[in-house]
């Protein structure tokens, strides 16, 4: 992400870029396995919302720039 290019964050707006930071924090945290199963639950009842955001980024113009995937 430290290439313009790359950041797909980089056109959130602030309520977005928050949402999205919570949902990654919360995946990261979650790796208690006693709670896998609920956290796995709760996990694919959010990828919705995370997709969104995502797609949100693309359309703003956040990876209107071709991935370079030769390598060099």
């Amino acid at each position: 992400m430290s290439r313009s290019e790359y950041n797909f964050l980089a056109n959130l707006d602030h309520v977005e870029f928050k949402r999205f930071r919570f949902l990654v924090i919360e995946a990261i945290l979650a790796t208690d396995l006693k709670k896998h199963f609920d956290f796995l639950a709760e996990f694919n009842a959010k990828t919705f919302l995370l997709n969104a955001l995502i797609l949100s980024a693309i359309e703003k113009g956040g990876m209107n720039a071709p991935l370079d995937q030769s390598g060099k």
